[in-house]
């Protein structure tokens, strides 16, 4: 339309972002995100360099790495992290 100024869209893949909550909380250490059944869901670059890999147990995982900082991320923790994330964005 004539005047009219056309609008913008973001598109940000949220999907690592409790991976990112926990390197966060560990700097500098190769750390992965636990399914409830201690498989990996998601690993950092230092660990997947390490030959961490989605899928793998936490055991497989840790004998390649053995610095590695596993953790699950459970329901409620993710929930915050999510919240606080949006609300983040929504004041910017």
């Amino acid at each position: 339309m004539p005047g009219r100024t056309p609008g913008l869209t973001a598109c940000v893949l949220l999907t690592p972002w409790p991976l990112e909550h926990v390197r966060r909380q560990h700097p500098g250490v190769p750390v992965a995100v636990l399914s409830e059944a201690r498989r990996v869901l998601q690993a950092c670059p230092l660990a997947q360099a390490a030959g961490v890999q989605p899928g793998m147990r936490d055991t497989a995982a840790l004998s390649r790495c053995p610095d590695l900082h596993a953790e699950v991320v459970p329901a409620p923790e993710a929930q915050a992290i999510w919240a606080e994330l949006l609300e983040q964005l929504g004041s910017r």
